[in-house]
Order: C-alpha cells, then structure tokens, then sequence
C-alpha cells in the first residue's frame, strides 16, 4: 500500500458494514506504528475509496427508506480513515 497514492477498498455492504475477512484484513495491516499511533504515518496524503455492492435499491437507503440511513451516513466510519 505504500506505493500508491490511491487505495480503493471494494466489497459488499454485511449487515451495515464490510464482512469479517475484511475486518480481519483491516486489524492485521492497518495496525498501530504502521497505519496510526505515534509513528502510524504510511496511509498520510493517500486518497482512500470505497466502492460498494448494497443488494437493495437504493431509495430503501433514505432517511424515509426501508433502512432509514443513508449510504453516506453507514459509511461514516470509513471517513474517519
């Protein structure tokens, strides 16, 4: 990851969020002194992206939808990276 300046993670929305393997992968990588912490400076100025499958329509994904969240407000963890 450090060779490029734009990571774009893609992956299907699970229950709100990304699936298990991809925590995993996100735990065992993007790990303190490397990521974040301290000396946690290798993803500074990386453009990050996400690219998403939801399985629904999206108007199920509004405030007066099925989901009542928008796909910006259940991806907001992600905009913390």
């Amino acid at each position: 990851m450090e060779a490029y300046d734009h990571v774009i993670f893609q992956f299907p929305l699970y229950w709100y969020s990304y699936p298990p393997l991809l925590k995993k992968w996100f735990d065992d990588v993007l790990a303190y002194g490397w990521a974040y912490g301290s000396n946690g400076d290798k993803l500074n100025g990386k453009k990050l992206g996400l690219a998403l499958s939801i399985g629904d329509k999206k108007e199920n994904y509004q405030p007066e939808g099925s989901v009542s969240f928008t796909v910006d407000e259940v991806i907001a963890p992600f905009k913390a990276m």
